[in-house]
């Protein structure tokens, strides 16, 4: 995962808007992209040949991935000791230990991508840092293709993963504002 989250690049915030504009979703893990002289695909192949994650592991969303989860072995676990009684549903990084609140802005500010409110740590951002710390292998394109689709269908979101968006573009040759499509494409009936 690290050649997905280590991007240095530079992107064309045109670009990466043209991109969410008209992606399409083709299957869990496939979309494709309509630019004015380019078809822009992103499959299980390219998904491997970019950053070098495979289309396996669990999905985040199914419900029993989390089946061996315990929320509070795993909370006590990562919590500083001397707070107490914790209450689960109002965690703050400031309970975890140094190396756990690192994680989990990682987590929530990188890989999740989330918005606002790193104030507050939620169950599904414990759940997640507890797969990662077990080692569970989690099928990241499902992943990423999912919060792709989720931010292109949500305008007042900010758009996330634009170097590694900016990367698909230029495997492709897209290269400039001029191959810009203004009007979106319907792929898919």
């Amino acid at each position: 995962m690290g050649s997905f989250v280590e991007r240095k690049k530079g992107y064309d915030e045109s670009q990466i808007k043209a991109f969410y504009w008209n992606a399409q979703r083709q299957d869990d893990v496939s979309f494709e992209c309509v630019f004015k002289n380019v078809r822009v695909s992103f499959n299980p192949e390219k998904w491997d040949s970019l950053v070098g994650l495979d289309c396996s592991g669990v999905d985040l969303e199914a419900k029993d991935t989390f089946a061996n989860y315990d929320n509070t072995d795993f909370v006590k676990s990562v919590s500083k000791t001397g707070f107490g009684e914790l209450s689960f549903s109002n965690i703050s990084p400031l309970q975890l230990k140094c190396d756990d609140k690192l994680f989990h802005w990682v987590v929530v500010k990188i890989i999740m991508s989330k918005q606002h409110n790193y104030g507050r740590i939620d169950d599904y951002d414990l759940s997640v840092m507890w797969l990662l710390k077990n080692k569970i292998k989690v099928n990241w394109p499902l992943f990423f293709s999912n919060h792709i689709i989720s931010y292109k269908n949500d305008c007042r979101k900010k758009l996330t993963y634009p170097s590694f968006i900016s990367c698909l573009l230029r495997s492709d040759r897209v290269l400039s504002v001029e191959t810009l499509l203004t009007i979106p494409v319907k792929l898919v009936d």
